[in-house]
Formats: structure tokens, sequence, C-alpha cells
């Protein structure tokens, strides 16, 4: 493969700079003029400030691909920022920063042994409001703000923190490993912090050319295990450093004024020794540039994961900006860019690019192309052979969120964002206002539509006991189809075991072999027989056995207050009893709330005719900026559920996973 090399400032013209600005404002939405802004490119980047306009406008131009903290701070006012991953060539929109009245965090910081630590430092602390933001306070004294310090008494007073928010810190001092203290409340008084020696990690960063030491280098010490905490050091004029990290797994890495160390390498601290000794070799930097295309449109792709390995060790990861365009800052040498793919899309024929590098060159990539994955396109009809409008189509392999909904002559066209593997597309079926449905599969190569017929819908009923016969609440119970296994079983459908250790199911597909699976942890597991039942029939699979099961949680039959919880995005009707409207609640991660949010609205739209009311609970922050068409609340799930059904009383009537029958939310209209 030819590599096409350029001069590094050959290509500085087409780097995909971007700008970002903005507004700083109060929570009554007015301009706050003359707020400090600060912007913080990745960890070990150096800090760049400006000043908001007297309308609170603020901007930064040539603000790099990368990492990028924005945060702002005036007089009576706490810090509040935002965390943004920039792309080649990216348009930020402009950004509105809400400040909050400033409060204060006090606190003690101990030894183990309980004595009182003096001078210890607050380094660095994260801001956690509608949305979550580092301040590096160790790097922002040249701008009127000192790290707050413990005196002889441990005690410490960190202010600039706003009200409402909650906050993480980091504690750094010369004696102890860095400490981190995560979701402490704005306005807390008596914080209790414990500092441990750790070990002493000394180092050298050197220039791998010459053996050179390099003075003011970052390092990086990532922790390997959650929540994957950074601490940071320096080198000195003689390119030394040390820090004290607790025991564990680290990987780390050097940057400096235009030379890094080629990527991330790994220490492990056991204790075992008082000093671990390290060398860093950083080398000068050079750049690797590429695009991701369409292979049938030409059109860019935006958004795909893009990794990359420097002489063995892995290094970095982007993702490609608006015009498929994607850029690494590396050290010179042996270099490997993979393709990890992107939704919709098949895996790369050639995922692995090999690339050498000298300092100061740039190199560009040949395109790269990804084919799309094929829609696949269905007709739904009853069984008089009549087309069904609305017909609602969940995909199961591969494993989808949402509905696909019929248009009137009973048409779907179904796209996936994974291949669907052996077997081609599965789905499930239903009719939009019956009891009725169906399971099929799909294959991408067919000219022509598949019909697909629905039934009425049979139920399956049992109850999930232990050894000694007694029932077992909370078991989850699936149907798979025999002879998959565990991992690569498609779940049909999946519902909990009430308080009794009974579970039923009313909307199985007639004319498809499957069996239960019942567990309630890792170790106690138990099967059903096969069963394959014809339209309407009821059957009992009897008693399921999972030797060894303890009951666990069920909601069924229960209450859920989920009104007291915070709201986060999203808005919730004030005229309206909280329990007398049927309701679904959809558990979701931090990551995917607000995209689910657009799922979750789709399916109160469709039962728009009723008064169904559809929200989100998530556990993590979520961005609220664009809004919610669903409310989006604080919350985790109890059981295994992630959905959950109630009734107009406000009771648990199912326990699922993904979509809910139907069936079932039209009966509660």
């Amino acid at each position: 493969m030819s590599i096409l090399i350029h001069t590094l400032l050959a290509l500085q013209s087409t780097l995909g700079i971007t700008a970002i600005s903005g507004q700083i404002v109060d929570a009554n939405g007015a301009a706050i003029p003359h707020a400090q802004v600060f912007l913080e490119p990745g960890l070990g980047g150096m800090i760049r400030d400006t000043i908001s306009g007297d309308s609170g406008s603020f901007s930064f131009d040539d603000v790099a691909p990368g990492p990028v903290g924005l945060f702002a701070i005036a007089p009576g006012f706490g810090f509040e920022g935002q965390h943004l991953t920039i792309a080649v060539a990216d348009t930020i929109p402009p950004i509105q920063l809400t400040l909050h009245p400033a409060a204060q965090i006090k606190g003690t910081i101990k030894d183990a042994d309980g004595n009182t630590v003096q001078d210890a430092r607050i380094t660095r602390i994260g801001v956690k409001g509608n949305h979550k933001v580092g301040v590096p306070i160790a790097k922002l004294r040249q701008y009127g703000y000192l790290e707050p310090q413990s005196d002889a008494q441990g005690n410490f007073v960190l202010d600039n923190v706003p009200v409402g928010s909650m906050i993480d810190l980091k504690i750094g001092h010369a004696s102890f490993a860095q400490e981190g203290v995560a979701d402490v409340p704005a306005g807390t008084d008596s914080l209790k912090v414990v500092l441990y020696p750790g070990v002493l990690v000394e180092g050298n960063v050197v220039s791998r050319a010459n053996n050179v030491a390099v003075a003011q280098a970052a390092i990086l010490m990532q922790n390997a295990q959650p929540p994957h905490d950074t601490a940071l050091a320096r080198s000195n004029l003689q390119g030394r450093f040390s820090i004290r990290l607790k025991p564990g797994v680290y990987l780390y890495q050097a940057t400096g004024s235009g030379m890094r160390s080629p990527g991330w390498e790994r220490l492990t601290v056991t204790g075992e020794r008082p000093v671990e000794h390290v060398r860093l070799a950083v080398a000068g930097t050079a750049q690797i540039r590429g695009n991701v295309r369409d292979a049938l449109t030409s059109a860019p792709i935006r958004d795909v994961r893009v990794s990359l390995t420097t002489n063995g060790a892995p290094a970095a990861v982007t993702r490609t900006g608006p015009k498929g365009d994607f850029l690494f800052t590396v050290g010179e040498g042996e270099n490997i860019v993979r393709l990890d793919g992107a939704p919709g899309y098949f895996p790369p024929e050639l995922q692995d690019v090999k690339v050498s590098v000298l300092e100061g060159n740039a190199v560009e990539l040949p395109g790269m192309w990804l084919k799309p994955l094929p829609d696949y396109d269905v007709v739904i009809v009853d069984d008089a052979g009549d087309p069904v409008p609305g017909a609602l189509v969940s995909v199961l392999r591969p494993s989808q969120f949402g509905w696909h909904v019929a248009d009137e002559e009973g048409k779907v066209r179904l796209q996936v964002q994974q291949p669907p593997g052996g077997g081609g597309l599965l789905a499930r079926a239903e009719h939009p206002n019956a009891p009725q449905g169906a399971v099929f599969t799909l294959e991408a190569q067919q000219e022509q539509p598949g019909t697909v017929k629905l039934f009425p819908f049979a139920s399956v009923f049992g109850q999930i006991v232990n050894k000694r016969g007694r029932p077992v609440s909370g078991a989850t119970v699936g149907a798979f189809f025999p002879g998959e296994t565990a991992e690569d079983a498609v779940l049909l459908w999946q519902t909990t075991s009430g308080p009794d250790g009974m579970f039923h199911w009313d909307a199985v597909v007639p004319g498809v072999p499957q069996r239960c699976a019942a567990r309630l942890d890792e170790k106690a597991h138990g099967e059903s027989e096969t069963f394959n039942l014809s339209p309407t029939e009821s059957k009992s699979l009897g008693d399921v056995e999972v030797p060894g099961a303890k009951s666990g949680e069920s909601l069924l039959g229960t209450k859920l207050d989920w009104h007291n919880s915070e709201l986060l995005c999203g808005t919730l009707p004030l005229d309206t009893p909280v329990h007398s409207q049927p309701l679904v609640v959809f558990y979701a991660n931090q990551a995917n709330a607000v995209a689910l949010a657009e799922t979750a609205h789709a399916i109160q739209r469709h039962f728009a005719q009723s008064d169904l009311r559809v929200i989100l609970m998530t556990e993590g922050d979520v961005s609220c900026d664009g809004g919610s068409p669903v409310p989006i609340l604080r919350g985790s799930a109890r059981t295994d559920a992630t959905t959950l059904v109630l009734d107009r009383g406000g009771v648990v009537v199912l326990e699922t996973n993904g979509m809910p029958p139907a069936s079932l939310l039209q009966r509660l209209k």
C-alpha cells in the first residue's frame, strides 16, 4: 500500500481546527458579562482563557481535535462547564453555560492512623450538574485561584463550587498517594478524607533520539481499574519526576512540547517494593490523517471509531468528524491504525493499516471505505391475508431497542446497525390493536419484500421453585429457541417470577418451538420443557426447578414511587395525578438515555389515543441542552428487569427487558 507523505507544514491548513463559542448566563437566563472562561485541551494541555462580553458571549478559535474541558466562573458564582470531544473539522453549536451561586465544601484530612495532614492540596475538582467537567485548580494559579490547602489541624475549605451540584475531589500531597472522593454535595461542611502513603514512583523522561533529559513533560498515570482516575506529574529540569500511587495496575504516558512517548505503557504497583522506577523515552511528534466514506454513495461517515497502536502499545482512540476525517498526533515509529467499524455498516475488509512516521512528517492514508448494511423489507398481513397498517416490528437479531411501524399497506423497512450474523435477520411482529403476532427471519439477498402472517397469541405460565419445591421470587425467566447456548441465544421474551414464584406470558407467538430458562444468579439456573403452542393455547409449564436459588426481589404487584425521583430532563404534567395513567418505565444507562428518549416518545405517540405515559430512569447525569421529549429521572433498576409496566393505580404488572408487548399496553388504555 502506498502512503502519501507530506510535510507537517503543508497539512496545517487542513487540520480541521474548530471554533467554540457560546454565552454565560445565570439560572434566570440573564447574561453574565466579564465572566472568566477557560479551555483545557486534555489533562496535560495548557489552559487557555477569555472574558465574556457585555452580552455574556465568548469564543475560542483554533481548537484542535481531542478532549476539551470548557468551564467558567464569575464573582459570586461557582465553576460550571462541559466536557467536549472535538472531532476533525467539527462544527460545535453555540454552548450556553449556566452559572449558579457559589457554595463551599469544608472538611478534614487525616492519615490512616488518624493523624491530621497539613498542606494537602485540592488539585482538581469534577463539577457534576447538568453536565460534568473537570476543573484543574492546580493550573489556575496564574488566574488568581489557589489550590485549597489543609491547615495544621487538617482542615480545608473549598470555595467556588456551585449550589445544588455534586463534586468530585482529587487531593494531593508529597508524602501520600493521590486520593479521590466522589459525589460530595456542595455545601458539605464535615467531609472526612483519609490519605495513604502509597508507593513512590520515580522516573526519568528522556529524548529517544539522544537520551537527553526532557523538562516540563506531563506524565499521566491512569488507573486501569474503574473509575480510571488519572494522576498527573511533571518532569523537572533534569527530566526527573516522582509521584505516589496506591497499589494497582496503571497505564502511563508522557507528553512534552512537540514530543510524546509512543503509547500507553503498563505499570503494576504491588507495594512489595518501596520505590518503583520507570523510564519514558519521548520522540518528536508526527501526524496521521485519514478519511472514511460510504462505499456506495461516497458520502463521508462520521462517528466511526478509530484506534491507534504505536510501537506495540495502545496510544489513542478517536472518531471521525462530519467530513469523515480523523487525525492522530503520534510519536515517531511504527503505528497501526485500526478502523473499528460504524453502526449501519459491515466491518471493514482491511481493518488494520501499518504506518511508519518520522518526526515532523504527516501521513495521509488512502481513503477508507465501509459497505452499508442492506435494508430488509417485509409486509405484515393478518390471518385473512389483509395488510396490517401500523403493525409493530421489533428486531431480535441483531438485538435492537424500539419498534418499526408498518405503513398503510402493511410494509415495513427494517434497518439494522450491526450485521445479523448466521441465520439472517430475526424479528417479531405484533398487531397494533389485537393480541396477534409472529416471529420471522429475512435474508438480505431477497429481491421482493417478504410476507409475514400474524396469528393469535398463546400463553404460558408456571412457577419457579428451589430444590425443596419452595417458591422463588425475583427469578429472571426468558424464552429461547431449543438447542441455543446462553452465549448465542436470541431472547424471545422475558419476565420475572412474582412474590409467589409464579410467572406468566400471554404474548407467546404460536408455531415457534421454545423453552424457558430461569436464573437468579450465575450459579442458580434451571430450564423448562420445550413447547410449541397453537394459537390461543394456554399451557402450564408446571414447576421449573432452580436448585440452590434463594428468593430475590420482585416488584410485581407493588407500587413504584417513581415520582419521588429527581427530574433530570423533560417535564412532568403538574395537573395530572401521579397514579392515574398507565405507565412504561425504561431504565437506561447514562450514555444512551437521551437517544432512547426518542424511541420512548415514539411509543407514547403510537398510543396517543390513550393516556399512556412513558418515562426514562438513569443513574448518571445526562446532557439536557436539547431537552427531552419524555421525562428522564434519576434512578436505578432494583431488579434485572430494564422495563416496567404500571397500571392506572401505579402497580407494577410486568417486569421485562426491551419492548413490552403491545397487546398489554392496549389492554391498559
